[in-house]
């Protein structure tokens, strides 16, 4: 999967590589004629009446995004706006940006470990579709993944999540506090709503790299690499 600040930028011209939400292995393309750009009607009366310039026009935009490797299709729904043409050829001046603002199904921000629980799984994905949406809700549906997370860990209920964290920092201190930055993540998508977009994409690259160790096995797998070298003295 490409790096998370570069694939999920707010806006394109041409769609990024997008892995797929079904098989987690294809990249999402346009499917062939499905991208519709449409200008609101108070936009179109209003540069007809001149009170408004073609380039702030108002426009709405479609797509389906299909998977090279299994045929899977996503469809994606968002703003667009008309800006000059990076070409500048004379016979089209201008082109479209686009921003998505929903995603069905959304493309997974990070990779899920093959050996994740699906209760987690579940969460998670359901935060993928709401950070095109509304990040404060992507940053709540991420701190019920962490309870999520926790139960299949098997840390015991307590009265709060901070003291639930608390307590797995005498089992694994590392991880813990990887849990209590998204837990704080969590709070202001709960109780402010205002998380930034930079802010929740580090929330997920920190929840990447946990999974990865606790439910992927890869701190096992370097654990076992580092007393393989050992035992062999680097030979």
């Amino acid at each position: 999967m490409a790096s998370i600040r570069d694939l999920w930028v707010e806006s394109y011209f041409d769609v990024p590589p997008f892995p797929c939400p079904h098989c987690d292995r294809g990249i999402l393309q346009l499917q062939k004629n499905s991208l519709r750009i449409v200008e609101t009607k108070p936009s179109r009366d209003a540069i007809a009446s001149g009170d408004m310039l073609m380039e702030d026009g108002i426009y709405r935009y479609t797509q389906l995004l299909e998977c090279a490797a299994c045929g899977d299709v996503v469809a994606v729904i968002g703003r667009a706006a008309l800006v000059p043409d990076p070409a500048r050829v004379p016979e089209q001046p201008y082109t479209y940006q686009l921003f998505p603002m929903g995603f069905y199904p959304a493309p997974p921000l990070i990779s899920l470990p093959s050996g994740i629980p699906d209760s987690l799984a579940d969460e998670l994905r359901a935060s993928f579709g709401l950070f095109w949406v509304d990040l404060g809700a992507c940053a709540n549906k991420m701190r019920v993944s962490v309870e999520k997370a926790l139960d299949e860990l098997a840390v015991p209920e307590a009265p709060t999540l901070f003291r639930r964290i608390d307590a797995f920092k005498h089992v694994d201190p590392e991880h813990a506090e990887s849990f209590d930055a998204l837990r704080h993540v969590g709070n202001v998508g709960s109780h402010e709503g205002d998380n930034t977009r930079e802010t929740i994409l580090d929330a997920f690259e920190v929840y990447q790299d946990a999974i990865r160790n606790l439910f992927g096995g890869h701190r096992r797998h370097i654990d076992l690499l580092r007393k393989r070298i050992i035992a062999s003295k680097g030979k």
